[in-house]
């Protein structure tokens, strides 16, 4: 069988020891896998593609990628990782399908090779943080936290691809974080259906976007058209019933989505240089074979220079505290709205979608006017109750004026958001995984205001949405970058009510602005908090509710960081906090 199972450590989503394979048969696993050599060298054949490491380099082997070692020295040692990406995709939901072509880094001294070499690094030193935590037997806290730091990394800043004359290179720094994503959603549709027709107006329809936009985003993201694109992975699948099925080439070339058996010898032979019936024709081991025994302490002492400051008993207690990182890296030519993907403003990305249902919701709006228009709600909808209603007409003749139009419900179920949010990191948190759902005007702590009309804190994380312009150049877990020509911005939250939230800017033009304006959504900033403290009426007086919408839009300060020879900028953020950060970048 092409496909080996791997046995999970602590039925925690990785696994990893050393390893001295002297050859091995091609196979694959629904794990991605990191090679870190220790000692030696090493010759992998990755699909179509060879990979030589050395001492110190590492290899990333995608998910489901068949790939196989064709030979090694005498003295290799390798610390092999097999990481279990699906896990992960309530986070990244297309996970799977993400490319880290960061293999052939090679040993430019350019800014990028630089940047790419760093991001490595940080990989390296968690992997052998991890051996160490397992080989001493530690926590298995701490073993997930330093898996997610990896994870974080790989996606935010090592996801990404360019192929030049067949051959994958690292292209993280080249595409808008956007456009990566939209790839490997493109890439995880393209798996699911390569068997069938499937055509660019498919794709663009399933992106919602125009088959021109979508031609030329595939083709300046990955260097590939579409067609190339859909038969290299049509040619992937190929390979693996080439080595594991009693079928013919014929057979074959239908169950890969090939037009015919003479356009599969076409495709085939431009990735492999040789037809599927010489591929098939190749002797290979049938078994996995090594170079002797290991001395796990000779091991462990070559795997510690590339622990993280050579991590000591200390680096193991659970004193330390749970916290976790957020790697933000910030890309001047990415910034530039010229370079970014799209004009899309994170009201677009999050657009507000109000729900009116009664009568005196919409008489209430007309008093509410000026802090819905300071939203920038992208639409208004009412139920028939509430525009059954004899003033209906002149109160949305009145709000028109303003600038509020009110539509008619259409279906007669509106999914409206049901869950409370008791602070703005946790409103952020309920928008990011469902942004278009609808939302009550007024209501409880899940509406934009209560029924006495006092802000809640979707109304904190929406407010900070409207407040900044420019399109998204980056929207990840937990944060999104947005720019215009002037200003940058980024806005992160930390939900978790218990863990700290290292954020850490890199500025990958080295130099770090001289001021950054923050905006704080602190736990304590929300009307869950205040409740305990304030009692709060219809009858509250007005000049005291002012001052309530100026504490639900959080409080501004202004930082003056440090120069830093890494171009990096540390910031903690708080439990339950949410926090908008605004930077000129020249």
């Amino acid at each position: 069988m092409l496909l080996e199972l791997i046995n999970h450590y602590h039925d925690l989503p990785f696994a990893m020891d050393f390893s001295n394979v002297a050859e091995e048969a091609p196979h694959y696993h629904l794990e991605a896998e990191i090679v870190l050599a220790l000692r030696g060298s090493a010759r992998y054949k990755v699909h179509h593609q060879e990979f030589f490491i050395n001492t110190g380099d590492m290899l990333i082997i995608d998910t489901q990628d068949i790939h196989h070692i064709c030979e090694s020295s005498d003295d290799v040692l390798l610390l092999t990782s097999y990481i279990d990406m699906a896990h992960f995709d309530d986070i990244y939901p297309d996970i799977d399908f993400m490319i880290f072509a960061c293999e052939q880094l090679g040993t430019g001294l350019s800014a990028s090779h630089q940047r790419a070499q760093n991001k490595i690094a940080f990989i390296t030193h968690q992997l052998a943080d991890m051996m160490m935590i397992q080989n001493k037997g530690a926590s298995d806290k701490l073993l997930e936290e330093k898996l997610l730091d990896i994870i974080n990394m790989m996606v935010n800043h090592l996801q990404g691809f360019f192929v030049e004359k067949n051959q994958f290179t690292y292209g993280a720094d080249s595409s808008s974080q956007l456009n990566l994503d939209r790839l490997a959603h493109i890439i995880n549709y393209l798996y699911a259906n390569y068997d069938k027709n499937v055509t660019l107006s498919d794709i663009a329809e399933l992106e919602h976007l125009s088959v021109h936009y979508v031609s030329h985003l595939i083709k300046e993201t990955s260097g590939l058209s579409f067609q190339k694109l859909i038969n290299y992975i049509r040619v992937e699948y190929s390979e693996k019933l080439l080595n594991d099925a009693d079928m013919n080439l014929t057979q074959i070339s239908e169950a890969c989505g090939f037009s015919s058996p003479t356009y599969f010898n076409k495709c085939f032979s431009e990735w492999h240089h040789m037809t599927p019936s010489q591929y098939r024709k190749q002797k290979r081991p049938s078994s996995r074979t090594f170079h002797g025994e290991i001395d796990r302490d000779e091991a462990m002492a070559l795997l510690l220079p590339y622990a993280k400051n050579h991590l000591g008993e200390e680096a193991f207690a659970e004193s330390t505290g749970p916290y976790r990182h957020a790697f933000i890296h910030l890309d001047k030519k990415q910034l530039d709205t010229k370079q970014s993907a799209g004009s899309h403003t994170l009201c677009d990305i999050f657009p507000l979608h109000i729900f009116i249902d009664s009568e005196d919701e919409l008489k209430k709006l007309i008093y509410y006017k000026v802090e819905v228009l300071k939203l920038m709600p992208a639409s208004l909808t009412a139920s028939d109750a509430a525009l059954a209603s004899p003033l209906a007409d002149h109160i949305r003749y009145s709000l028109a004026e303003s600038g509020l139009h009110i539509h008619e419900q259409k279906s007669s179920i509106i999914c409206s958001r049901k869950e409370p949010a008791i602070n703005a990191a946790d409103a952020c948190e309920k928008i990011f995984a469902s942004p278009r759902l609808p939302i009550r005007l007024f209501g409880d702590t899940s509406a934009l205001f209560t029924e006495q009309g006092f802000p809640t804190a979707y109304y904190s994380a929406y407010k900070a949405f409207a407040s900044l312009g420019g399109s998204i150049a980056y929207k990840k877990d937990r944060y999104a970058v947005s720019a215009d020509s002037d200003l940058s911005s980024v806005v992160l939250y930390n939900a978790e009510p218990d863990i700290l939230m290292k954020a850490h800017l890199v500025f990958n033009d080295g130099r770090i602005p001289q001021q950054i304006a923050t905006r704080t959504f602190s736990g304590n900033s929300s009307m869950y908090s205040l409740a305990n403290e304030v009692s709060f009426s219809a009858s509250f007086d007005y000049r005291l509710k002012k001052y309530l919408f100026d504490f639900a839009s959080g409080s501004v300060d202004f930082i003056f960081p440090e120069p830093s020879n890494e171009g990096r900028w540390d910031i903690d953020i708080p439990a339950s906090t949410m926090m908008v950060l605004t930077f000129t970048q020249k």
